[in-house]
């Protein structure tokens, strides 16, 4: 697999700050990769050089083996998908214009751009009939990200760049689109350069990771790498801290936030107590190990909505909107 993306020996300084320094990096074609680091520490600076948003101080960056200088911009530019954490679809236009936007640059024949629109949206999990003629402000946030992601992809663009796509959603929602951004990935192999300052993210996502600080490329590696042979400390704790996350902690310890339910098996013989703390309601809900992470239940819950979770100490269900209580409830700890 060849590089599609190369910086040797890239700098960019904005006044007298540093935002990258000295980066040498080659992105493969077909990988997903993702920049992780904290505010600050260059990921975005770099992804912007990659579409010229940003134009670099010194060093040279490769497009397929051919200068991003050389390109014309707007070719560059419809060759390469971007998708913001400010989802910019154009509020006037609907679901459906904002999507054929740049099939119809490409002067895409009229019937080619509405299947290639409607196929879309079912390929994000959208109803073509339902949403194609609404409007932005008719939909959720994780509907209208999942129309930001489409418009980046639906003109088969070899490269899409993602700068914190998800960071502004719910947990549910943010587990679902990066679902579906493995899935689509999967399907189409386009390469995928992917921002985010959560080593989680990175982790469940990345073929391979760059972690970055301050300007400076610290390692690059397959989460597998970076989990079990950091860098330096500052990786290792960074790796840690993701392992701290909410996110991270097994499903049982949720059980306050659950209602009890009997033993599943149990028969029409069942307590009034039981019956009354929702097992009739937990027989058709998914049944989860306790032991599971809540990171890997809640594509899960993004499906089913409850799931009964099999515990040592007893079982109980457990919903979206639990979770989301738990989580809201472990933010406002954190911020004490």
């Amino acid at each position: 697999m060849g590089e599609m993306i190369e910086f040797s020996h890239v700098t960019k300084q904005f006044a007298d700050n540093t935002a990258v320094a000295d980066l040498n990096l080659a992105i493969r074609a077909g990988e997903l990769f993702v920049l992780v680091g904290t505010s600050g520490s260059g990921k975005t600076t770099t992804l912007k050089m990659i579409n010229r948003l940003v134009a670099p101080t010194s060093g040279t960056i490769t497009f397929d083996g051919k200068a991003l200088g050389d390109f014309n911009l707007r070719r560059l530019r419809w060759d390469i998908g971007y998708v913001l954490q400010q989802i910019a679809l154009f509020p006037t236009m609907t679901v459906g214009q904002n999507i054929a936007l740049i099939p119809e640059m490409k002067k895409w024949p009229r019937a080619k751009v509405k299947q290639a629109v409607d196929e879309g949206l079912r390929s994000v999990g959208l109803d073509p009939k339902t949403y194609r003629d609404r409007l932005p402000s008719e939909l959720s946030g994780g509907e209208q990200q999942r129309i930001g992601i489409l418009r980046a992809l639906v003109a088969r663009p070899p490269v899409i760049l993602m700068d914190e796509p998800f960071s502004a959603l719910d947990p549910l929602s943010r587990t679902q689109l990066q679902d579906l951004v493995l899935e689509l990935h999967a399907r189409l192999g386009m390469t995928i350069v992917f921002v985010t300052h959560d080593m989680n993210e990175a982790m469940r996502l990345g073929d391979r990771i760059a972690v970055m600080k301050e300007g400076h490329l610290l390692q690059v590696g397959t989460p597998t790498e970076i989990a079990e042979a950091p860098a330096n400390t500052f990786v290792a704790d960074f790796f840690a801290s993701a392992q701290r996350s909410p996110l991270s902690v097994a499903v049982a310890s949720l059980a306050p936030y659950g209602t009890a339910v009997a033993e599943a098996g149990e028969g029409p013989g069942d307590s009034d107590a039981a019956q009354r703390s929702g097992a009739s309601s937990a027989k058709s809900a998914p049944v989860v190990s306790g032991q599971m992470t809540l990171s890997e239940l809640l594509p899960e819950l993004a499906e089913s909505n409850h799931v009964t979770v099999k515990a040592q100490e007893g079982n109980f269900e457990l919903s979206a909107s639990a979770v989301l209580r738990y989580l809201a409830d472990n933010e406002k700890e954190q911020s004490k």
